[in-house]
């Protein structure tokens, strides 16, 4: 395996345990607001390490059903690409 699969697509047990807020809205399908609002009704418990972060055991609970690698990874690119758009930055397709 490459290098540049290896970060593609890195092995199970190094799927991340915490997810950033857009992270999370991506998993849940919502936006970064719906999270936030969710965070101040009391539905969803972040964990604030300085930045918020979103456990992993919350957002399944949140969600219904598990988190699937390939769910958590199709989430982390879109924050991404999102937040790289938010910036000005160019998104490639």
């Amino acid at each position: 395996m490459t290098n540049t699969e290896i970060r593609n697509h890195p092995p199970a047990d190094l799927e991340p345990l915490s997810f950033t807020t857009g992270e999370a809205a991506a998993i849940l399908g919502v936006k970064r607001q719906t999270i936030r609002k969710r965070v101040m009704a009391g539905k969803l418990h972040p964990i604030v390490l300085g930045k918020v972060r979103f456990a992993r055991s919350e957002l399944e609970r949140a969600r219904g059903r598990p988190l699937k690698t390939e769910d958590i990874w199709a989430a982390q690119q879109k924050a991404r690409a999102e937040h790289r758009a938010e910036r000005g930055e160019h998104v490639a397709d």
